[in-house]
């Protein structure tokens, strides 16, 4: 069953300061005090696309910037302390375009970063992942790709028993485009590479290790119509497909996050355009075996998305993006649904520039608030930067407000 909402938007209050919409069910208001926000970067664009809580509280968080870089871009990993002040920073990169998706924390405190350079043609695009020790100085790095393919890693994870799996996409493996799931040993020597998709373009945005010792892998397929259909594949401990499910409708639906709920079943984040009033943010949920349990969009009659859903506690659902024809251009929104996939509540974070969240991250998190990363154009100087936000429980944050019914 497909769910979905959309609001109108009233202003209420304005104060100095980045941007805040809030999105409500009734028409009462609360004030809350923010926990914290910060920016980070130069005077060229600057982003995160991942985050995760530490165990001392902290952050780490990685992206691109192209302030002070060796290319048109580095990649760029940010570590800060509870409150988000910087404690260290690493930017490194060719003459490419070189971009961090990922970073995951290993159990000794090292890091594991996952990400591309992306060259201009003639050249073609490969894949790279390191392992970085707890101030961000390198322990050895990995290029993967070919001289006759473009490779790109989305996502990085240690998996069990030993070593590292990397997701993402490669072309001339039997479609246009297949997604791609490479293992390694624990030295980051490639192992096996695997392929999955059928004639057209596959990608894999995201994907997790899951209870049988197996993957499930999330991303988009043009295999099954003309536009992208959410293409999601569940991989056994052997590399085999158990099976391979395509969600969507007449219009561009794509997933961008996938992990396995505490019931077995896979939920997914992304964005679709077949349901609900133009581009909207969603989320949707399949049983272990693939089955679709339910589908939900939210958002304004206007482009939105979302790039990551996760599980809450009580079987409730938290999904970051952005929304557009809030305070100007792109908003970066927060929206927590309940069990039943009613709204609980829904956010949004902006200025007169743009913003965007990219990821969330509730680990190592005892105060129960959303730590959320991305950029944003519209709080300094610089044409963009990278953007740290952690509001209160209910996703509280002051500044200027609108009510979103």
């Amino acid at each position: 069953m497909v769910f979905s909402a959309f609001f109108t938007v009233k202003k209420e209050r304005a104060a100095v300061g980045i941007c805040t919409i809030l999105w409500w069910l009734s028409g009462f208001s609360l004030q809350a005090q923010v926990v914290f926000q910060k920016t980070f970067g130069g005077p060229q664009n600057d982003y995160f696309n991942q985050i995760r809580t530490l165990p001392n509280g902290g952050f780490a968080l990685a992206g691109a910037s192209a302030s002070g870089s060796a290319g048109e871009r580095d990649y760029w990993i940010q570590a800060t302390d509870a409150a988000g002040n910087a404690v260290w920073s690493r930017q490194e990169g060719t003459s490419a375009r070189d971009i961090a998706w990922d970073v995951s924390l290993l159990q000794n405190g090292d890091y594991l970063v996952t990400g591309a350079s992306l060259n201009a043609p003639p050249t073609l695009d490969d894949g790279f992942f390191g392992r970085y020790d707890a101030t961000g100085n390198p322990i050895w790095t990995r290029g993967f790709g070919s001289n006759t393919t473009d490779d790109e890693f989305f996502k990085g994870q240690a998996i069990q028993p030993a070593g590292f799996a990397f997701c993402g996409f490669a072309n001339g493996f039997g479609g246009q485009v297949n997604m791609s799931l490479a293992i390694t040993d624990p030295l980051g020597n490639i192992l096996s590479v695997n392929h999955f998709g059928e004639a057209g373009f596959e990608y894999a945005y995201d994907f997790k290790q899951t209870s049988d010792g197996g993957f499930v892998l999330a991303g988009r397929t043009t295999s099954f119509g003309p536009v992208n259909d959410a293409y999601v594949v569940k991989i056994s401990a052997l590399g085999l497909v158990q099976w391979a499910r395509a969600v969507g409708g007449a219009g561009d639906d794509q997933a961008w996050s996938v992990e396995q709920t505490s019931d077995g079943g896979f939920l997914c984040g992304g964005f679709t355009s077949s349901f609900g009033n133009g581009e909207e943010m969603w989320a949707f949920k399949l049983d272990p075996s693939g089955n679709l349990v339910w589908s939900r969009t939210i958002g304004l009659p206007s482009a939105d998305r979302a790039y990551m859903a996760k599980e809450l506690p009580g079987n409730k659902v938290a999904l970051v993006g952005f929304i557009t024809g809030g305070n100007g251009g792109k908003d970066a929104a927060l929206v927590v649904l309940n069990a039943n996939q009613s709204l609980a509540f829904a956010k949004a974070y902006g200025s007169a520039g743009e913003e965007e969240f990219m990821a969330i991250d509730l680990r190592n998190n005892p105060s129960g608030g959303f730590p959320m990363a991305g950029y944003s154009a519209g709080t300094g100087a610089g044409l963009q930067y990278g953007y740290l936000l952690v509001p209160d429980t209910l996703g509280f944050s002051g500044c200027q407000a609108m009510n979103l019914k």
